[in-house]
């Protein structure tokens, strides 16, 4: 039952299309799926987790992350992912795209959570 509660269709998929792509799709060929496609699912299914435990913690089903959470959180993920880490290791790589993914992931999950929430508050 818990785990029915907290599976949302867009984020069991988004999910599943990560594992795919990290674990057996790559190289593809296609330049998008190989370099930006996690990028781009690693906010939405970072902050859906974090709801999740929030959630649990709160014990608020209709609890949402505000707006100031996210964009910290987007640019703390891509501080550490995109200036810190390539820093410190060469085995990391400092691209601005893989930051413009981050945001438009971090946007992603805002629309959706905008849609989910009023829907739970609706009924």
């Amino acid at each position: 039952m818990m785990i029915r509660r907290f599976s949302h269709w867009l984020f069991v998929i988004f999910g599943a299309v990560y594992l795919v792509n990290r674990l057996w799709l790559r190289p593809s060929g296609f330049a998008f799926v190989d370099f930006y496609l996690n990028d781009l699912l690693c906010m939405p299914l970072v902050l859906y987790c974090t709801r999740i435990c929030m959630v649990l913690i709160y014990s608020a089903p209709n609890l949402h992350i505000p707006v100031k959470y996210i964009v910290v959180a987007t640019f703390y993920l891509g501080w550490v992912f995109e200036w810190l880490l390539p820093a410190w290791s060469p085995r990391y790589t400092a691209d601005p795209f893989d930051l413009l993914m981050y945001i438009f992931g971090a946007l992603l999950f805002l629309f959706w959570q905008r849609l989910f929430v009023q829907k739970l508050q609706a009924g």
